[in-house]
């Protein structure tokens, strides 16, 4: 690895602050982007953000505590029992390696907006799109490039797991799920 960098929020810290790794093969070809004074070996001028900074360092301390054998177990015990349960699904990227605390499930002929706002009222997080661009309604650019169909990108919803979670939770959160699709489905066919 030449360049790797991590978000402290991508891993529970505050948002501000990340860390910028570098191998001695492109250490001097780094350009500051801001320039003046010495902070962060002449790399980046400016105040260091250190109630930030520190944030992360405990982020990184507490990130050992994390059980992501668990939570992938937890993440697919999910998928699976919505497969199970609900049909027209799609789990994008489900056979390619991803990261152990996330789905991106589409619901097809069922808006993601609509979904995320009936889940909210229902008191369960879920977003549609990346957490990047939370709030904006339109197609994400990246499952479009990846190929994926309209219908589908439309009806995908983002769920993050921070920690493993029980069977009757993720039954309830589908039965749930479930209840919010037909209600939203059988809407759709009573506006035609």
């Amino acid at each position: 690895i030449d360049l790797l960098t991590i978000s402290s929020h991508k891993i529970g810290g505050p948002k501000g602050a990340g860390c910028l790794l570098y191998s001695d093969s492109v250490k001097n070809k780094l350009i500051p982007v801001i320039k003046g004074g010495g902070q962060e070996r002449g790399l980046r001028a400016g105040t260091e953000a250190v109630a930030q900074i520190a944030g992360f360092g405990k982020a990184v301390e507490l990130i050992k505590e994390v059980k992501f054998n668990e939570i992938k177990f937890s993440r697919d015990l999910l998928e699976q029992t919505i497969k199970n349960n609900i049909r027209n699904v799609e789990i994008i990227g489900e056979n390619s390696p991803r990261v152990s605390n996330t789905s991106l499930i589409s619901f097809k002929g069922v808006s993601a907006k609509k979904l995320v706002i009936s889940l909210d009222l229902e008191g369960y997080e879920v977003s549609s799109g990346s957490a990047c661009s939370s709030g904006k309604v339109t197609d994400s650019h990246v499952l479009m490039a990846m190929g994926l169909k309209k219908n589908v990108v439309q009806g995908a919803i983002r769920i993050s797991l921070c920690e493993p979670i029980l069977k009757k939770d993720i039954d309830q959160f589908v039965e749930t799920l479930q209840y919010i699709i037909c209600r939203l489905i059988d809407r759709e066919k009573n506006k035609v």
